[in-house]
């Protein structure tokens, strides 16, 4: 017996085959393209998107037909939504959270109802980022496109639909509308009637991990999947992250660590004060009933190591691949076990919380004439590592807190970066058998609405495995906190320099 997870991103998606005991059986992904229709525009092609997970499911399916999966569940970017008409036709691109559509909106937003009043509401700290603001964009400016629109669904919501004909979303997705009630779990009717939107234009908002309906005859047989299988709502890609973890309570948190970082931790009740909305820390519906969750993120994280591949190990990259080895393991073997005398701010693409700045820049400071290019590759690590405690401090001091990280991603491959992390930190750091967090996530789901497993604990104790855990040196951490303190006064002196 096996399920099918499927995790929709902003550059490609992905199918994973998973059996029961969490083994992954197959597993496909294809890209897709960014659309950038004017400057600081950023668009997904919903039928681009679409064409390429009906090509993932079917070749995994394809390849495998003893397999004849029970269920399928969903994991998905957020906030970026695509208008559909009554008759389940697209009408135009998804605009996603980076877009610059939307800005001036918020604003009309925060004017209306206050930055306290949508926090208490929604647990989302007010910010152009979220889809009401760019449903309201379309209103302002697309009349037509507007009122022809029978729902906004984001891209769960989109392949529910495509897959079943059923428009539902789940709670933690609908969360990143900046338009849900995050203690009612219903659309807040204050915000949409002062928006003068109604809640008729949103998909039904049901629990993460509810089975929605069988997957439609002919949409089974042109993906070559059986007739009985079984769709399950799924969640945004960090909350399926931090399930696939087995992160059911506030004793420890997931670090996810790709291209951007996110950690994301769960507590049994919303936090709804100032100083969340001061750091753009939310707090809305965790998969786990009664429980909440927050999002703490540095934009550039593994980026930032691929920006150093390219610019200063591209020898050591073209070596590798002649080899068929990973670079960033190479690169690993080179650094030194000390830190670094070097502070890196790692605002590449600007900064994420607590900030939220989209104009920050990056910098590395220390540099000398015999400063050597393994040393910077150790310091981008620490850089991130600082920006991520930054963002656990101000989280403790809203009254949010862990005891441990679970790390997940492309960068919990290197225990390089897993011992930096556990020795700036100072927190023991856990490393699983299976690196990628999202696809546990849609499997525990899938299977946990459909009896595989009697409760989320149960798959957690069969599916999620510890392959080592990293506890902090504290002599070293006492020399990172050295370092730390100057890290704090970089974003700012920074800021005055160049705007």
């Amino acid at each position: 017996m096996s399920l099918l997870g499927l995790d929709i991103g902003t550059t490609g998606c992905k199918c994973t085959m998973i059996s029961i005991d969490g083994t992954i059986v197959d597993c496909l992904y294809k890209e897709y393209d960014i659309v950038t229709p004017g400057e600081g525009m950023f668009e997904l092609d919903p039928r681009e998107v679409w064409n390429a997970i009906k090509h993932v499911i079917f070749e995994v399916s394809n390849r495998n037909p003893l397999e004849s999966p029970l269920a399928l569940s969903i994991s998905s970017l957020g906030e970026a939504v695509i208008p559909v008409d009554e008759k389940g036709r697209i009408l135009g691109n998804a605009i996603l959270c980076s877009d610059c559509r939307g800005i001036q909106q918020c604003k009309i937003i925060r004017e209306k109802l206050g930055a306290e009043t949508i926090m208490e509401r929604t647990g989302i700290p007010v910010n152009p980022m979220f889809s009401i603001n760019k449903i309201l964009w379309l209103k302002q400016n697309h009349d037509e496109l507007y009122k022809k629109t029978w729902k906004f669904m984001q891209f769960e919501d989109f392949v529910i639909f495509k897959l079943t004909g059923e428009p539902v979303t789940d709670y933690t997705l609908a969360s990143r509308t900046m338009a849900f009630n995050c203690t009612t779990h219903e659309w807040d009717s204050e915000i949409l009637t002062a928006l003068d939107i109604s809640p008729d234009l949103f998909p039904d908002a049901l629990r993460s991990g509810t089975i929605v309906s069988k997957i439609k005859k002919s949409v089974a047989i042109e993906l070559s999947l059986t007739v009985d299988l079984i769709i399950v709502t799924g969640g945004h890609d960090r909350t399926c992250e931090a399930l696939g973890a087995g992160i059911l309570d506030n004793s420890k948190a997931v670090d996810g660590i790709g291209t951007a970082e996110c950690i994301t931790m769960v507590y049994p009740h919303p936090v709804l004060n100032d100083k969340m909305i001061e750091s753009n820390f939310c707090s809305t519906p965790y998969i786990v009933t009664g429980m909440y969750m927050t999002l703490a993120f540095a934009l550039t994280s593994g980026a930032i190591l691929k920006w150093y591949r390219e610019i200063f190990a591209a020898m050591e990259k073209h070596k590798t691949q002649q080899q068929g080895k990973s670079v960033y393991q190479l690169l690993d073997s080179k650094v030194s076990d000390k830190p670094s005398r070097l502070l890196v701010l790692p605002h590449f693409a600007g900064s994420g919380t607590p900030y939220m700045d989209n104009s920050s820049k990056g910098c590395i400071l220390g540099l000398s004439i015999n400063t050597g290019k393994h040393e910077i590759y150790r310091a981008v690590m620490e850089g991130i590592t600082y920006e991520i405690l930054l963002n656990i401090e101000r989280l403790k001091e809203c009254g949010i807190k862990t005891a441990s990280l679970r790390c997940v991603g492309g960068g919990s491959r290197s225990d390089v970066w897993l011992r930096v992390k556990a020795d700036i930190l100072g927190m023991p750091v856990e490393k699983l058998s299976i690196s990628e967090g999202g696809t546990i996530g849609t499997a525990i789901l899938a299977g946990t609405a459909t009896g595989v497993y009697s409760s989320y604990r149960d798959a957690v104790n069969k599916i999620v495995k510890i392959q080592k855990r990293i506890e902090p040196d504290n002599q070293m951490h006492d020399i990172y906190m050295e370092n730390y303190r100057k890290y704090k006064k970089i974003y700012s002196r920074i800021k005055e320099i160049f705007y």
